[in-house]
C-alpha cells in the first residue's frame, strides 16, 4: 500500500486532474495527506471527502512561525507523514520546497497537472 503526498499551487482549480491522478492510484493507497491550505490542497482534501477516504492534514502555523510557516511544515509532512509518493501540481515557492525535500529524502515525486500521468505504467503503483 501507499502512503501519498499531495502539494501544489494555491491557485490550482484543476479538481478534474487532481481527482482523475488520485482516482488512479486509490486501488493501492494506505494513505494520503496535504498541507491543508487552498488551492491543490483543498481540492485533495474534498478528494478524500467524496472518496470517504481520510486526509491528513498538516496544517502551518502562520501566526507563530510567519513565513518560516509553509517550509516548516512542508518539512514536517515528509519527516513525520513518511509518504511513499509525492504527487505534485504545478506550484512556485511551496510546492518546489516540498519537492526538494523529498527528492533529498530519496522519496519518488510525480510532477502532474499538465501532462498527468498513468501511475500503473510508471511503475508507481502495483496493480
Amino acid at each position: 500500500m501507499t502512503r501519498i503526498l499531495v502539494t501544489g499551487d494555491r491557485e490550482c482549480r484543476d479538481l478534474e486532474r487532481i481527482y482523475m491522478e488520485l482516482d488512479a492510484l486509490l486501488p493501492t493507497m494506505s494513505a494520503f495527506m496535504c498541507g491543508g491550505e487552498p488551492g491543490a490542497d483543498t481540492l485533495a482534501w474534498d478528494w478524500g471527502w467524496s472518496r470517504n477516504f481520510h486526509c491528513e492534514r498538516c496544517i502551518a502555523d502562520w501566526r507563530q512561525h510567519g513565513r518560516a510557516a509553509g517550509p516548516l511544515r512542508n518539512a514536517r509532512m515528509i519527516a513525520e507523514g513518511r509518504p511513499d509518493l509525492v504527487l505534485a501540481f504545478p506550484g512556485v515557492r511551496g510546492t518546489a520546497d516540498c519537492v526538494r525535500n523529498a527528492e533529498a529524502a530519496g522519496i519518488r515525486v510525480v510532477r502532474n497537472g499538465r501532462e498527468g500521468c498513468d501511475p500503473f505504467s510508471e511503475g508507481l503503483v502495483e496493480n
